[in-house]
């Protein structure tokens, strides 16, 4: 873990003193104080990566230095941290990662590395360990997403929290839709903060009960300025910080990352200073880091250099000190090498063909309707769905939607050679022709494929095989990929080339739904933590209650 890093007081109080020289001065800038919201014209000094003077301009001598940067007039404020987002659903590893969101500003995320554990384990987690090595930002936090077993004292949730609490663990939370007694049982539970909130009212409430808020932007979820409403006219905002979770290379490439979010939050109408601080301070705060997110003596000296305090791209970024990014291009020392190497972890013997993808009705079932539990979204851009008992065509004992264009099939196959899997049908998904398959799809990562077409899901998921993961889209026989043969979910390549590949396959996309779904439309059908009825390998599953629910009702 970065923070916290060791440091030989003595030295840094010698350099404070003037008594010894800095390794680097940054004068001509406009600091941003997150302590006091004050601007001021100053300096700051920096040795062995962390800050030993902020000097006002005009008012405090300067002190020796080995190196000096000129801000050339702009804002230097803290580096920002995203409080909680997942690696792999950028489609980078580790080290890639860091080389394109350090040009936007972002120097700590913390992340989860629970989806890659879900794919391949101990194993899958410790490579994210050793590569995260590679790169100068990343801190590992996990989520307790089984909110269910919280509440209800599950035997496992709650020796898992035991076993956080006894460790001084921080104790990351995921409550979506959670009110009430339910939230208050939750919050004694133990987790402290969620990222899951989806109106300004749910912000309001989990903040009354003390729940630190992460208001998010992702590439999956993005109601950023209707969850604002939910605290901007709060006096304080103490617990409140920002977040990305799922973001992939494409809209970091173009658009940024926790800089992206803090420009929303900003015209949303969260003052700009405000929203700085709690991009840096208040998420360093949640986390107990007490030497991040701030410019003064002792903390590590993670920097940024804006012309405007509005999110816009920095002009030059710094980790420890170290400038590590200048004019939106990373330069740090380290060269990328591609020596990475895993297994393929698709593994789906019972996907063998087009056949493999029908909807067969109930053997012995000679009627020529069938009622049908329907995936269904109370309305449009719902994450959530119900099931709505549907009566559909049975045609060559297969259930028929070609006249219904609202309609597609939807298939969670296990990819770990358990031979397991489950279809069943939805509506209003926005497909029109084609499949779409995925081996992101949290959080066990199973094949998902929606589709039309039996024999385009076949070619999707067979692409998808061959590959060692991804996403793939097909129209009228054509498909476009990108390949994540890192456990199915990262690309070994740079920024740059996974956002050509993302470009390619959301230009497909589009042609399937008439511009209404994004690249990882997929990727939380099959997430039975949602409140939610959702399709597993195993079946439909009524994720508030855990329970299964048929596809077919007889």
């Amino acid at each position: 873990m970065r923070t916290r890093k060791a440091k030989d007081t003595r030295k840094l109080i010698q350099a404070a003193l003037g008594q010894i020289p800095c390794d680097l001065t940054i004068s001509n800038i406009r600091l941003l104080n997150v302590f006091t919201g004050e601007i001021y014209p100053a300096s700051v000094d920096v040795l062995d990566g962390f800050v030993v003077r902020v000097r006002e301009e005009g008012v405090e001598a300067a002190v020796p230095a080995r190196d000096h940067y000129d801000g050339k007039g702009n804002y230097l404020i803290p580096g920002f941290i995203d409080a909680h987002m997942h690696v792999e659903s950028t489609m980078m590893i580790p080290e890639n990662l860091s080389r394109a969101i350090l040009p936007w500003g972002t120097t700590t995320i913390c992340t989860d590395p629970h989806e890659i554990g879900n794919v391949m384990g101990v194993e899958g987690v410790k490579f994210m360990l050793e590569n995260a090595k590679k790169s100068r930002l990343v801190v590992g936090v996990a989520e307790i997403m089984d909110y269910v077993g919280v509440i209800q004292c599950s035997d496992r949730m709650t020796s898992i929290i035991e076993e956080g609490v006894k460790r001084g663990m921080f104790l990351q939370g995921h409550a979506p839709f959670v009110t009430g007694a339910a939230l208050a049982a939750y919050r004694i539970g133990g987790p402290v903060s969620d990222h899951e909130s989806t109106c300004a009212a749910e912000v309001t409430e989990k903040l009354r009960n003390g729940v630190h808020i992460n208001l998010r932007a992702s590439s999956i979820v993005d109601n950023l300025s209707f969850l604002v409403d939910g605290c901007k006219d709060h006096p304080w905002r103490d617990f409140v910080s920002f977040c990305t979770d799922d973001v992939h290379a494409s809209d970091l490439l173009t658009v940024g990352h926790i800089n992206r979010v803090v420009g929303k939050a900003i015209e949303a109408g969260i003052d700009g200073k405000e929203a700085i601080k709690l991009a840096t301070l208040n998420a360093a705060r949640e986390y107990g880091f007490d030497d991040l997110g701030a410019i003064a003596p002792g903390y590590i000296a993670d920097m940024q250099l804006v012309p405007e305090l509005n999110g816009c791209r920095p002009a030059a970024v710094f980790v420890e000190g170290e400038l590590a990014a200048e004019n939106g291009v990373y330069v740090g020392a380290d060269a990328w090498k591609k020596d990475v190497t895993l297994p393929n972890t698709v593994n789906i013997p019972q996907i063998t063909g087009p056949e493999s993808f029908e909807l067969r009705v109930p053997e012995g079932y000679t009627g020529s309707t069938i009622t049908v539990n329907v995936l269904t979204p109370p309305f449009e851009g719902a994450i959530v769905r119900t099931a709505i008992p549907t009566e559909l065509p049975v045609k060559d004992g297969k259930v028929d939607i070609s006249a219904d264009p609202t309609l597609d099939f939807v298939c969670c196959a296990n990819r770990y050679g358990t031979g397991t899997k489950a279809i069943a049908v939805y509506r209003n998904f926005h497909l029109d022709k084609g499949a779409i398959a995925s081996t992101i799809s949290h959080d066990s990562h199973n094949l998902t494929v929606i589709y039309r077409d039996e024999r385009e899901a076949w070619l999707a998921a067979d692409t998808l095989r061959r590959y060692g993961g991804g996403v793939c889209a097909v129209l009228e026989g054509e498909e476009s990929h990108i390949a994540l043969p890192a456990a199915g979910l990262m690309s070994l390549s740079t920024c740059e080339e996974v956002a050509a590949q993302i470009d390619e396959v959301q230009e497909k996309i589009n042609r399937l739904s008439g511009n209404r779904l994004p690249v990882l439309a997929s990727a939380i059908l099959a997430l039975p933590v949602l409140p939610s009825v959702v399709i597993t390998d195993l079946g439909l599953v009524d994720g508030s209650n855990q329970t299964f629910i048929p596809v077919f009702i007889q």
